[in-house]
């Protein structure tokens, strides 16, 4: 029974948080993220990725996996997997020549992107998409440097897929 209430206590946060989601393009950590981890009883920690002067939220579970050096230098930068290697998170950089995050927006449109939208994560501007074609959720920032930093979950179908994607993707922040 304690299982029972903790589940539906856990969907009525998430869909308050996801609600909240979408009415806004204002997406913070202590707004969306954070609570409903302290709910759910989620664990897991922020992760300080120094060459992107980036924070990210990873549930426990995820393990760093090797990078094969063919993906390193198509610009993948990290890569993390549960224990099974059934999801995974990846982050790549992608020299982008100039693009904008408004232009990102467009190719994600034209190329058929389910739910495309620019948003503001923690202070950042940030693409979000999910990209069925690889069954995955991403979020894209577009750098100084002309760079896309693209963070991955997949899959993003599944029990707590779009919970987990939501989190992470709330998590996003510049490093303090």
């Amino acid at each position: 029974m304690k299982k029972l209430i903790a589940l539906l206590t856990l969907v009525c946060v998430m869909m308050m948080s996801f609600s909240v989601l979408a009415e806004t393009t204002a997406i913070t950590w202590e707004e969306i993220g954070a609570p409903v981890v302290e709910a759910a009883e989620i664990e897991g920690d922020f992760y300080s990725i120094e060459e992107l002067g980036l924070a990210v939220w990873l549930p426990n579970g995820l393990n760093a996996a090797e990078i094969s050096e063919e993906d390193a230098t198509a610009g993948r930068l990290y890569l993390m997997t549960d224990d099974e290697q059934t999801c995974a998170f990846i982050i790549d950089a992608v020299h982008v020549d100039g693009m904008t995050l408004d232009q990102a927006y467009e190719n994600a449109v034209a190329s058929g992107m389910i739910e495309p939208e620019i948003v503001n994560i923690n202070g950042l501007d940030a693409l979000s998409y999910k990209n069925e074609s690889i069954n995955a959720g991403c979020v894209v920032l577009v750098d100084t440097n002309s760079n896309m930093i693209i963070f991955s979950l997949t899959p993003i179908e599944g029990e707590d897929a779009e919970l987990v994607f939501g989190l992470i993707m709330s998590s996003i922040m510049p490093l303090e």
